[in-house]
C-alpha cells in the first residue's frame, strides 16, 4: 500500500533485490511516472523480486542419535539455517521451533532438509520450505503472512499450509508421501521441478 513519500525508486532501493527492479514493478503495476505514486494505492511486488534475508530454526529438544548435515553433533539451543539437513536413527527424535512460532517434529529413522529459511524486509513475513527425503515430518505452522508460506515437500509431492498441525511421510523405497492432517486446512498436490 503506497503512503506519503513513497516513489518507486524508494521501494525498489529497500525491499527488492536490486535498485533496477523499479522498472518491472513500474511495468506490473502501470505506472506511468515512478516519482508520483497515488497514495493508498496497492502496489503488486512479485514474490521473486523482494528482498530477504536469512531466518534460523532452533533445536530445542532431541533424544537419541541425530546426525546433522554438516558433520556436527547437535546442541539444545543449536541454529539451523537454509540448506542445513538432519538424520534421526532409530528411537531418535528433534524437534525445532522457527523464528514466527511454528515448529517441527522429526521422529526416529527420517532424513529432513531446510530446502527455505527467509524473512522478506518488505513485511518481516517468513517462508520455510522443508524436504522430507525419507521418513516423517510432523508441523505445528503459524498462522502466515504474505509474502510467505509454510510448505513440506517430498520427493513427489508438496503440502501447503497455513496456522495447520499435519504429518507428511515419504516412502523412499516405493516412492509413496503421505499428508495426514490433525488440525485445520492443507493443499496437497504433486511436486514440481524447483530450485528448492
Amino acid at each position: 500500500m503506497v503512503k506519503q513519500g513513497d516513489t518507486l525508486f524508494d521501494l525498489a532501493s529497500n525491499y527488492l533485490v536490486h535498485p533496477g527492479a523499479y522498472r518491472q514493478l513500474q511495468r506490473i503495476n502501470r505506472v506511468t511516472n515512478p516519482w508520483r505514486l497515488p497514495i493508498g494505492r496497492e502496489l503488486r511486488m512479485p514474490r521473486a523480486l523482494l528482498r530477504w534475508g536469512p531466518d534460523q530454526a532452533r533445536i530445542v529438544h532431541f533424544r537419541g542419535t541425530i546426525r546433522l548435515g554438516s558433520g556436527e553433533a547437535p546442541a539444545l539451543g543449536g541454529l539451523l539455517g537454509e540448506g542445513a539437513s538432519l538424520t534421526t536413527g532409530a528411537n531418535s527424535f528433534v524437534r525445532l521451533a522457527f523464528s514466527d512460532g511454528s515448529h517441527v517434529t522429526v521422529p526416529s529413522n527420517s532424513r529432513v532438509r531446510i530446502a527455505r529459511l527467509r524473512r522478506y524486509r518488505l513485511h518481516g513475513a517468513v517462508e520455510q520450505s522443508l524436504m522430507v527425503e525419507a521418513g516423517r515430518a510432523e508441523a505445528e505452522a503459524a498462522p502466515r503472512r504474505r509474502p510467505g508460506g509454510f510448505e513440506v515437500r517430498t520427493p513427489v509431492s508438496v503440502s501447503a499450509v497455513r496456522g495447520t498441525e499435519f504429518r507428511v511421510s515419504y516412502r523412499e523405497a516405493v516412492s509413496l508421501a503421505g499428508t495426514e492432517v490433525l488440525e485445520g486446512r492443507v493443499a496437497v498436490g504433486p511436486r514440481r521441478p524447483s530450485s528448492a
